[in-house]
């Protein structure tokens, strides 16, 4: 069976399997996706929650609530820890912006990386999820400023 090794980790896409030694862990579909998205961007990149968002989308071939990215992100770092002591500070939160991964576990601080504004990323991800659900409706786009159907 293919794996794909990640830092300590091997990845099993067809079983949707994920093992460091001799313990492994079962991971969600959407949770896989994630995971591997991040790993494969490399490491200590960082990658955008709204890139996540967008991929997610076309994934799921739905608009979820852009909530679910910490959701799935929380669900993947519980995973990661279960199978390595601080596994789950190899997936790396950089506040306001995305996520980076990193072979070894970094170490838990008080301090935080900085990245743009939240207010803006959800902004972003709001619009990207209007967006994907009019694209999938065939609905035309809003007037930005009288919030009303575009003249066609």
């Amino acid at each position: 069976m293919p794996t794909t090794k990640y830092g300590p980790f091997d990845v099993n896409v067809e079983n949707s399997t994920i093992a460091c030694g001799d313990k492994q862990q079962y991971l969600r579909p959407a949770e896989m996706f994630l995971l591997q998205f991040i790993c494969a961007a490399g490491e200590g990149v960082l990658v955008s929650r709204l890139t996540l968002y967008e991929e997610l989308c076309k994934f799921q071939g739905s608009a979820p609530r852009p909530a679910i990215l910490d959701v799935y992100v929380c669900r993947v770092r519980k995973t990661l820890s279960a199978l390595l002591d601080n596994g789950g500070g190899c997936l790396v939160t950089v506040h306001g912006t995305g996520y980076e991964f990193h072979a070894t576990p970094l170490p838990r601080t008080n301090g935080r990386k900085r990245g743009k504004s939240r207010q803006g990323i959800r902004l972003k991800l709001w619009i990207a999820q209007e967006r994907y659900s009019r694209e999938q409706k065939n609905e035309p786009e809003i007037a930005p400023i009288f919030g009303r159907r575009a003249f066609q």
